[in-house]
Formats: C-alpha cells, structure tokens, sequence
C-alpha cells in the first residue's frame, strides 16, 4: 500500500494489477482476492487519489471458456471493483 501511495503522489502509477499477487492465488478464477481488507484499502486509494489510469486484473477466465464466458469473466471482475468502489465511498 505504501509503494502505491507513493507512486501517486509522486504521479508515477502509470497501471496496476489489483489482485493479490500471491502464488497459491493464480487459480484461473474472478479476481483473487486473499486479503479482502487489502483490497478495499487499496481500491479507497486508487478513488481518493481520483486515479484514472488502467486497472488489470492479473486473472483469466478458464482455457475451455467462450467469447461469452470470458465477458462475464471481466464483467465479474469489475463488479468486485465497484463493490469495494461502493463500500470505501461509505
């Protein structure tokens, strides 16, 4: 959290994953979230700061997955954006 304060107040954060970036996380499921209070602490960051940059989500939908499937796979990804957006807002 410190080096991506930093990075914005020095206007150097140019992207960022928002996944946890945890090897028993890189699972090909929505985006992996293993410290949840991270994430929200992170997401309050990014909208307090008024960040406008790119947001990755470092996750990918499975191999066998269809054009169809793969949009609800980033659908699902910023969903779980918007809800931490919602709740850091409150």
């Amino acid at each position: 959290m410190h080096q991506v304060a930093a990075a914005l107040e020095s206007r150097k954060l140019f992207h960022i994953d928002l996944n946890d970036q945890d090897s028993a996380a890189t699972t090909r499921i929505s985006v992996r979230l293993i410290n949840l209070k991270h994430a929200f602490f992170l997401v309050k960051l990014l909208e307090d700061y008024a960040y406008n940059g790119p947001r990755h989500f470092d996750a990918h939908a499975f191999r066998q997955s269809n054009y169809d499937d793969v949009k609800e796979f980033a659908r699902g990804c910023m969903r779980t954006y918007m809800i931490l957006k919602e709740k850091a807002e409150r």
